[in-house]
């Protein structure tokens, strides 16, 4: 099997398996967003013959359609910081442990499948196909329900598909898609903006906003217009040349982390990262924190940009200040710096549709105006679809 960095190794696999205790209260499953059960899971596949990783990846998708996904990059602080095992030595790696059964069950063809429900004859729409979107899909396509999915880009996957390779192998992402279309009668259209989602109200029983965010916030800084926003870097980064530039990033997340990875990779001579954060408080998995220093990718903590310093309309600099453990400006640290060429201001996004308390629409994801891990994201999706059955069904 190909092994990035997310994926266990035979030897390893095994003995993490084995590290499990398989805790009576299950604190894993109890800190998971959408409910997955590590204990069994990990006590199905304990003997990693191929039905023991079938079985124990129909536990992870019967809970999560997005299951290898989540696998992938789900950070350290849900299933693994409530992991017992660090009472004694060391969490057990829950979220490579997942990656690594799913990525199994498929090369063995192992993944599960269910038997599809009796038609209701109610049609809903979702707006969006990222996490939210193909999650609420999955969920309500298993109860009965016909499902249209619309999403405004070329394909499905949403912020997914700017997660660099690195963290989520593309076949991945993609293979998880296909096993969600095969739970129902779903159908994603793609290349479909949907400007008001009470318009779909005339041809659907109900409609599941989870388009996301969309648009950043300002900083109001001087010439803030000549930065790219983060999530905009990342669709076009194959159209931007770094070579041999010094960049800088703002934020203090995993966007920021994922643009500052991208622009490493493609030619930037170096690479920092500024953020409000102190190093303790970057949302972050170690893991991935220690990468981003091991790469020689600098963070500069409890500071932020106030100015980008420019000439001729092209970047040559930034004005920075320090900032006090209130994140309140830190009087005469201001500091000037005329040695870089590129800024990535990867902060705060706000959500595309406004969300309101309206009949028969139902909001999931960033659209709940809150920055959702991925799989938070797939959890708020599964809430989204469990309300509208409990609508459609007359029962809320």
């Amino acid at each position: 099997m190909t092994k990035p960095h997310m994926f266990l190794s035979d030897a390893q696999l095994k003995n993490e398996l084995d590290t499990c205790l398989y805790c009576e209260e299950k604190p894993c499953q109890k800190a998971c967003p959408v409910n997955c059960s590590p204990a069994d899971f990990i006590m199905a596949a304990k003997m990693m013959q191929k039905s023991d990783i079938a079985k124990a990846a129909n536990i992870i998708m019967s809970s999560n359609p997005l299951g290898g996904v989540c696998g992938a990059v789900c950070p350290d602080w849900y299933c693994m910081d409530a992991c017992s095992r660090k009472n004694f030595d060391a969490p057990i790696n829950i979220p490579k442990v997942q990656a690594t059964i799913i990525q199994k069950a498929k090369e063995m063809k192992q993944m599960p499948t269910y038997k599809k429900a009796l038609n209701k004859g109610q049609k809903v729409a979702i707006i969006g196909a990222g996490p939210a979107g193909l999650a609420a899909a999955g969920v309500l396509a298993q109860l009965g329900y016909q499902i249209d999915v619309f999403e405004e880009e070329t394909k499905a996957g949403g912020m997914c598909n700017l997660i660099p390779e690195k963290r989520l192998p593309k076949n991945v992402l993609k293979s998880e898609i296909d096993f969600i279309k095969t739970l129902g009668k779903i159908k994603i259209i793609t290349g479909k903006k949907i400007k008001n989602p009470n318009d779909l109200l005339k041809k659907y029983s109900s409609v599941i906003v989870a388009v996301g965010v969309k648009n950043q916030i300002k900083l109001n800084i001087p010439n803030e217009n000549l930065a790219f926003e983060g999530l905009i870097y990342l669709a076009n980064k194959n159209k931007i040349n770094l070579k041999g530039k010094n960049v800088i990033v703002s934020g203090g997340g995993a966007v920021a982390a994922d643009c500052a990875w991208q622009a490493l990779n493609h030619g930037a001579k170096t690479v920092e990262i500024f953020t409000r954060k102190s190093i303790g408080k970057i949302q972050l998995p170690k893991d991935e924190l220690h990468e981003l220093l091991k790469d020689g990718i600098d963070i500069i903590p409890k500071s932020r940009i106030t100015e980008i310093i420019s000439s001729k309309g092209k970047i040559n600099g930034i004005k920075t200040i320090k900032l006090d453990s209130n994140s309140r400006d830190i009087k005469g640290s201001a500091c000037a710096r005329l040695d870089v060429d590129f800024v990535i201001l990867a902060i705060k996004n706000l959500p595309a549709f406004e969300n309101k308390d309206q009949k028969k629409i139902f909001f999931a994801g960033d659209s709940s105006n809150v920055p959702l891990s991925v799989v938070e994201a797939a959890a708020a999706g599964k809430n989204a679809a469990i309300e509208t059955d409990a609508y459609l069904r007359g029962q809320k």
